[in-house]
This record gives C-alpha cells, sequence and structure tokens, in this order.
C-alpha cells in the first residue's frame, strides 16, 4: 500500500472518529439544553466553545487510534465492498467512545489546577 494511499485511509479515519464525536456532541448538547432550561439560564453560559473543540480533536485521533488497531496496512480497509460499512461503523463508535474514554481518564488522572 503506498503511502498516499495510507495517508488517506488516516485522514477518512480521523474524519470517522470525529463524526463519532459529534454524534455523542449531539446527546451531550440536548442534556445541557435541558439544563439550562431547568436553571433559566442561556445555553451560551454552559457551552464552552474550547471543550468542544478539544473534545473533536479527541474524536479525530481516536479514529486514527482506530484504524491503525484494525489495519494491517497491506491493503485499505476502505477497499473491499464488503468490509466498507463495517470499518465506517466501526470507526464512527470508536469516535464515540474512545472520545468518552479519552475525556474520562483526562478527568480522573490530570488535575484542574
Amino acid at each position: 500500500m503506498s503511502s498516499s494511499m495510507i495517508l488517506s485511509d488516516l485522514l477518512t479515519a480521523g474524519l470517522l472518529g470525529l463524526v463519532g464525536q459529534l454524534l455523542r456532541f449531539l446527546v451531550g448538547y440536548k442534556k445541557l439544553f435541558d439544563e439550562a432550561e431547568n436553571q433559566k439560564l442561556p445555553l451560551s453560559s454552559l457551552f464552552q466553545i474550547n471543550r468542544f473543540v478539544i473534545s473533536v480533536i479527541i474524536g479525530f485521533v481516536a479514529g486514527i487510534i482506530g484504524l491503525i488497531s484494525l489495519s494491517d496496512f497491506k491493503t485499505s480497509l476502505f477497499a473491499s465492498p464488503e468490509q466498507v460499512k463495517s470499518t465506517i461503523l466501526t470507526l464512527i463508535g470508536i469516535g464515540y467512545a474512545g472520545t468518552d474514554f479519552i475525556e474520562g481518564f483526562i478527568k480522573k488522572y490530570i488535575p484542574k489546577n
């Protein structure tokens, strides 16, 4: 497999991980919306853009790590039509769950200052 194909696969995996994180964000955003409504606060007072950006980056990285764990890089995981759907869904799931795992790890083991 050529280096451009590997790079393309890694970029695709990162974007799929990002999609998984955005799905996770939608769930969290709904909870945040409900919380703001219950506390009679504007949603903007609870939403943290820097946390969102970091979370999206983590989703991208989780997708790349997921591809690295799934692939031997001899052939593209996206080359076989039978394999494309399962690879896409797996990497989206990794982006969703991987981000949750990484953020949980960060909250538990890295102090806030």
